[in-house]
């Protein structure tokens, strides 16, 4: 399964586990009386176990990926590492700055300074921005999976890396790992015969929808992120899945899985209830459909700017940082 340049459907995966994350954050914004379907038949058939988690994990485990591909190719270890910091620094920077502006405004409940703003970005955290409470974790699971491919790890150590992370209680830095473990099993003869059998593949996708019926808990997390693992090894190796989720005429929309995450909190808190107020005479599940539709158009249209203002200001940063002594004898290449 070649892997090393970009792939259409695994856009497509994280650009969906965006929108399931945004989904799952407007029903608890406007109408959390919707998440008793999840646990109603027959409705739980579908939806039992689809969460916003669910969408983590599976963005998790292709972080871990990628990750552990990126070590593979040989790229310094340093600029790695120096890279994927600055890109998550700015992701944060940048979203943090649009919620002091919007607090600053009057638009929002916001009171955060520009120290906190600056703070906050540079130790990746969600004092702000709540719902970059993951990527602090993503950021240290890029730079293991990093290392453990790059320095040639044996899968059994990286198994036991997982082990002792859970046990440590670092369950989204295991996720991301499950991840690197995929690709490390995908790599195998043995393996990629029994992948290649359709059954195989049926069977990994069936379990999969199966073992994550189940309410939220760190254990469904683990499952979660071992059935996401489980579903692109299936996809990986199997062409109808593929073709389903090859969005080629929409790869310009579903390369923006991380504008789509950074801003869509912003968006449905300041455009929702403006709009439910404007369509506030149709049906409620008219009402409810057409506000999250119209809020979701506009964080895909905004998606653009957001990842491209986040990219270039990363790969500015690491231009600037790069020139530096201590990255002279390294393969310099910025990482996003």
């Amino acid at each position: 399964m070649a892997m090393k340049h970009r792939v259409p459907y695994f856009d497509t995966l994280r650009f969906l586990s965006c929108v399931l994350i945004y989904a799952t954050h407007f029903i608890a914004r406007f109408d959390s009386g919707l998440f008793h379907y999840t646990t109603t038949f027959p409705f739980s058939l579908l939806l039992h176990g689809v969460s916003g988690k669910l969408g983590v994990s599976m963005f998790a485990v292709i972080l871990g990926w990628f990750a552990g591909q990126a070590g593979q190719e040989g790229k310094g270890t340093l600029s790695y590492i120096v890279s994927r910091y600055l890109y998550f620094f700015s992701s944060g920077l940048i979203i943090n700055l649009l919620y002091w502006l919007a607090g600053n405004l009057g638009l929002m409940d916001i009171e955060a300074s520009l120290i906190q703003v600056l703070v906050s970005s540079l130790t990746i955290g969600f004092e702000i921005f709540n719902t970059f409470w993951c990527m602090r974790f993503f950021f240290i699971a890029s730079v293991l999976c990093f290392l453990n491919t790059r320095y040639h790890l044996h899968p059994v150590l990286v198994l036991a890396e997982i082990v002792i992370l859970i046990w440590m209680g670092q369950i989204w830095i295991a996720i991301c790992l499950f991840g690197e473990v995929a690709l490390l099993l995908d790599e195998q003869d043995w393996a990629k015969r029994w992948l290649d059998c359709r059954w195989v593949q049926l069977a990994l996708l069936l379990i999969a929808f199966i073992l994550i019926k189940r309410s939220e808990s760190v254990t469904t997390y683990l499952i979660d992120g071992a059935c996401s693992a489980m579903v692109v090894l299936a996809v990986g190796h199997s062409r109808t899945p593929q073709n389903i989720l090859d969005w080629r005429r929409l790869a310009p929309i579903t390369q923006q899985y991380m504008g789509v995450f950074l801003i869509h909190v912003l968006v449905f808190r300041l455009l929702g209830p403006t709009l439910y107020v404007l369509v506030d005479t149709l049906p409620h599940a008219a009402r409810f459909f057409s506000v999250w539709g119209i809020c979701l158009v506009v964080i895909v249209l905004l998606s653009f700017p957001m990842t491209a203002v986040v990219k270039r200001l990363s790969a500015a940063l690491f231009g600037l940082v790069s020139r530096l002594p201590i990255f002279a004898k390294e393969h310099i290449e910025p990482t996003t």
